[in-house]
This record gives C-alpha cells, sequence and structure tokens, in this order.
C-alpha cells in the first residue's frame, strides 16, 4: 500500500540570518523548498518562469 503522503515538509529549514543564500528580502524562501514545489508541479525539461526574480 505504500506511506501515505505528508503536507508537512519537515526537512526543509528556514533560512538563518548567516545563510550564504539569505538576499535580504523578508518573504524570502528556502531554496529547496522551491525546487521541491517546481519538481512537484512540473514535468523534467518544462519551462518555468519566474516573475519575481531580479
Amino acid at each position: 500500500m505504500g506511506q501515505p503522503a505528508q503536507n508537512l515538509w519537515s526537512d526543509i529549514f528556514v533560512i538563518n540570518p548567516m545563510a550564504i543564500e539569505r538576499v535580504g528580502y523578508s518573504t524570502q524562501k528556502p531554496e529547496a523548498l522551491l525546487q521541491r514545489v517546481i519538481k512537484t508541479s512540473s514535468n523534467e525539461g518544462m519551462l518555468i518562469a519566474d516573475f519575481f526574480w531580479r
């Protein structure tokens, strides 16, 4: 039967103030979270648009 899907991703942590990926946005999300969202909502080779990248 497998394992039920979980709605809590406890393996992705918040960005600490000294993290290299931190750019100073108050709503910045961890790269690992964004990667997971993209991988779960798209297929390999699809074009992904990021309209909030600066």
